[in-house]
């Protein structure tokens, strides 16, 4: 059973991921994300608060990765994590609720 519901959490996540790569941008959008992917391009810091776990994960996990633009491989960081919320919200969801409301609330989020 502990099997099953693993299964199930890898599933679930692998179709989250699959649609936020799927509709991420591949170039650079505004605010500060340029200056967000030059920092962690040359190991420097952004501006106040520097966002440095950010940074460093980004020039650490994705940056030299060797597909698509810096700035899509950079992307790829917020889309991961935006995909392990919404799986953690369901595994937190699914231990007070059934499983469809479980999924249609993380969904919602």
């Amino acid at each position: 059973m502990n099997l099953l519901k693993k299964k199930e959490s890898l599933g679930f996540f692998l179709l989250l991921i699959t649609f936020y790569i799927y509709f991420q941008i591949k170039s650079v959008y505004g605010g500060d994300s340029g200056e967000l992917l030059s920092a962690a391009s040359v190991w420097g810091i952004s501006h106040p608060p520097g966002y440095p776990l950010y940074t460093f994960l980004a020039a650490i996990l994705f940056h030299f990765l060797n597909f698509s633009t810096p700035s899509f491989r950079i992307a790829l960081l917020s889309s991961f994590s935006a995909a392990l919320t919404i799986l953690f919200l369901y595994k937190t969801l699914s231990l007070i609720f059934n499983k469809p409301i479980s999924i249609i609330c993380s969904l919602f989020l």
